[in-house]
């Protein structure tokens, strides 16, 4: 049985870490606007891979938004964010992600992805 308390295996997100409850979390309560956004083709792709925890001193979502544009004049057309999947602790390499479908609690919440 599965208390209240309990992480799910298919969270979303984990705010108290692997180990705490789970939140729920609408994924249609975004509200996408870029529907006419076609980006590049694979051939005119710039891919950057870049680590979340460790790219900016805040070690956050938010924290790499204001990084963007640096990317985008390097001419960076794609990233790739990692680790993404919830792991121990809130440091990590990301190999051992617990939950593949929420993202790192420390790195900020889902909503981050939509803002």
């Amino acid at each position: 049985m599965i208390s209240e308390n309990s992480p799910t295996p298919a969270s979303r997100f984990q705010p108290q870490g692997v180990h705490g409850p789970s939140q729920l979390v609408d994924p249609n309560a975004s509200r996408w606007t870029d529907s006419n956004w076609r980006g590049h083709t694979l051939e005119k792709s710039i891919f950057y891979e870049l680590h979340v925890g460790t790219y900016t001193r805040e070690g956050s979502f938010d924290a790499l938004i204001q990084h963007l544009p640096y990317l985008v004049d390097l001419g960076i057309t794609t990233l790739e964010l990692m680790p993404i999947a919830q792991f121990p602790g809130s440091r990590n390499w990301g190999y051992d992600g617990a939950y593949p479908f929420a993202p790192q609690n420390s790195y900020g919440s889902p909503n981050l992805f939509s803002a």
